[in-house]
């Protein structure tokens, strides 16, 4: 099985969403940009520009997804020179972070890229806050809970003026928007269930509770139809314990994975927990035999690991008895695709809608600390291949039925329901 943590994907939530296919850069963004002389910079902009091109280093030899931010038309050594020669305008963290902002969005999320702000920290905190012990995670749990990372990031909240957050009392389920997570009715009454789930950022437990009393009532419908479509992410565990589990029964399935990556030195701490996974890498050349694989990622990424998971379910009996159908979008992302990815690998479900933003997989995240200002950026260090060899951060996953349309709009579920309908 291979190794990813799942507590890693619980911060996907709901930060990553631009669907740019090509990107220039702003000439005016470029014309602003100065050339410093590093002899003439202040001591606090030389420590900066040290975190700056730490920062550069790590990804160069450890962040997976350059080649896919290549072919999105983002030039990043022109990136680099640009945010590089505003180092030495900026006179306080606060300017140094917003540089590092403007740096990362440049590149659009790609593979779970993002500088953590003050908020997205504390998300992390309260993820990691009941594993602080566990050595598995030990490589992310010394830069969360590290003092002087924590002082930094409640310096950047004064500076912002944003609310204190205590992460020991955190609870994401309370959220506003997250109240009301799950919604389900019946799209053809005794017949054909419809359970939308919001968000698998949710509170795990919470949500499966409200899940087992939907298919206590839906058991005998022929269709239990579950859309995603405006999913953004969360954790890999909210849907293999509250969907999978419940709805196989006392059985397990299983999907095979291709994963690329660079095999970087900063990386290994993050995803090689038990020492196997390095070892077990190979050569990517020996996947030619994919149809659409891109030969251009082979210098970037000159690894591959495969792996097999498997999720078995301990549930006396299945949860319900009908067809399974899943509607996907270009919304639905990091682990609402592997949640596609999945359903498409094992039979689990039929997919329907339309293609997914994708970037589900990655062996878990790193997260980088840069060393003087102690700012946080992290990253998956890997990327899947789809099944025909295809970069899903680049391609998603694709359904099994495609329906065209606004996915926001009525007639794209009514356009879901005639279809199921038909394929009774």
């Amino acid at each position: 099985m291979f190794k990813k943590t799942v507590l890693l994907l619980i911060i996907s939530l709901t930060l990553i969403f631009s669907a740019c296919s090509k990107i220039n850069q702003s000439d005016d963004l470029q014309n602003a940009a100065e050339n410093s002389d590093e002899s003439s910079l202040t001591k606090f902009q030389r420590l900066m520009l040290e975190d700056y091109e730490y920062m550069w280093d790590i990804l160069r030899e450890n962040y997976p997804s350059w080649g896919v931010i290549k072919r999105r038309g983002i030039d990043a050594d022109k990136v680099y020179e640009i945010y590089k020669k505003q180092i030495n305008t900026i006179e306080n963290e606060i300017e140094f972070f917003n540089l590092l902002n403007n740096t990362i969005n440049s590149f659009y999320k790609i593979g779970h890229l993002n500088l953590l702000n003050y908020k997205f920290f504390k998300e992390y905190q309260f993820a990691f806050k009941d594993f602080r012990d566990d050595k598995r995670y030990e490589s992310c749990n010394d830069i969360l809970f590290n003092p002087e990372v924590e002082e930094a990031y409640e310096r950047l909240r004064i500076a912002k003026d944003e609310n204190k957050i205590d992460y020991e009392k955190y609870d994401l389920s309370l959220e506003e928007d997250k109240i009301n997570n799950i919604k389900y009715y019946d799209l053809v009454e005794n017949e054909v269930a419809y359970i939308e789930i919001k968000s698998f950022s949710n509170d795990i437990n919470y949500d499966g509770l409200i899940l087992q009393n939907i298919y206590e009532k839906v058991k005998d419908y022929k269709h239990i139809v579950f859309d995603v479509s405006k999913n953004r992410g969360g954790s890999t565990l909210y849907w293999k314990n509250n969907i999978v589990k419940p709805i196989i029964g006392r059985n397990k399935l299983s999907y095979t994975c291709y994963l690329l990556l660079q095999k970087g030195k900063y990386s290994e701490s993050f995803i090689d927990i038990s020492n196997s996974i390095y070892n077990e890498l190979r050569p990517v050349k020996e996947l030619l035999f994919f149809e659409n694989i891109n030969k251009d990622d082979f210098d970037i990424t000159p690894y591959f690991f495969s792996g097999t998971d498997t999720i078995y379910s301990n549930a006396d009996k299945k949860a319900v008895n009908g067809r399974i159908w899943v509607i996907i979008s270009g919304d639905s992302y990091s682990a609402t695709d592997e949640f596609a990815y999945f359903c498409k690998e094992t039979g689990f479900a039929t997919l329907l809608g339309q293609t997914t933003k994708g970037d589900g997989f990655g062996l878990g995240t790193v997260l980088l600390k840069l060393p003087s200002s102690q700012y946080v950026i992290n990253f998956k260090p890997a990327f899947i291949l789809n099944h025909d060899g295809s970069n899903n951060v680049e391609f998603g996953t694709s359904p099994d039925y495609y329906i065209k349309g606004d996915t926001r709009n009525a007639n794209f579920i009514n356009d879901c329901l005639k279809l199921i309908i038909n394929n009774q």
